[in-house]
């Protein structure tokens, strides 16, 4: 192990200075001259290190010597670099979304939502570190017009191997349509996730789109002139009602 870390065999270590081994201004100089600090992270190479220092005692009390404990660290921190990396990618995926997301573990611990959800939910600052989903949900309650349906359906679903969706009214005439589904990992239902999509624009185009074809169906009906529709294979789709009343026949 020595001869890994510290590039030299253990045979030879034996009677070298510490000086000899590594630079003068290597980071576990600083270490042992240090009366305070007893541990750091250093390097050697392509390797990561964790040293620890401990002083020897004589019989009498009388310092006799350091221990110096190296711990090869190097997988550890290849393995936190990537967690890092895929907590980045995680991030970056949420963030990119046109929908607002929640994300909750088994015990109902909030790990995982997006910017667009806290703006959809109007959620105070103090609350979007938030990791208790109980306490989130109080929150998105105060929002809702009628609370206490959403909630019942909630604890329905909330433990339970299905899906679901559907429409809520905020207050302010807010319209979301969410989705929900646990969130299965080998096999096992670890959480579940929530998404929930602003439909508010749609809803309100779809009303004055069927505004606009009443008023249009409106002025067909009574107009005086034949007005007919017919498909590509020359069906008729629509004749007004002014054709039995011009012609004296229905169609």
């Amino acid at each position: 192990m020595a001869r890994s870390l510290l590039q030299i065999n253990r045979t030879d270590a034996i009677n070298i200075s510490l000086g000899e081994l590594l630079p003068s201004n290597h980071q576990i100089f600083d270490v042992l001259a240090s009366a305070t600090q007893d541990h750091v992270e250093v390097s050697s190479g392509d390797r990561s290190l964790y040293l620890t220092k401990n002083s020897l005692a004589g019989l009498k009390g009388e310092h006799i010597g350091t221990l110096i404990l190296l711990t090869d660290i190097t997988r550890q921190k290849a393995d936190e670099y990537a967690l890092r990396q895929n907590d980045i990618i995680i991030r970056s995926t949420l963030d990119a979304t046109k929908d607002g997301m929640l994300i909750v573990n088994q015990h109902h611990q909030i790990i995982g939502s997006n910017e667009r959800f806290f703006r959809m939910w109007d959620v105070p600052d103090t609350y979007r570190t938030c990791t208790e989903e109980k306490k989130l949900l109080q929150v998105m309650e105060r929002e809702i017009e009628h609370p206490s349906s959403f909630s019942s359906l909630i604890q329905e679903i909330a433990d339970g191997i299905v899906t679901h969706s559907d429409i809520i009214s905020l207050k302010g005439g807010k319209l979301l349509e969410w989705y929900t589904t646990p969130l299965i990992i080998t096999g096992q239902q670890m959480g579940r996730i929530w998404t929930f999509h602003d439909i508010t624009d749609l809803k309100e185009k779809e009303c004055s789109l069927k505004e606009s074809e009443s008023r249009l169906k409106l002025v067909l009906d009574n107009a005086p002139d034949l007005i007919w529709q017919l498909d590509m294979d020359g069906n008729f789709t629509y004749v007004s009602p002014s054709w039995t009343r011009v012609l004296g026949y229905a169609v």
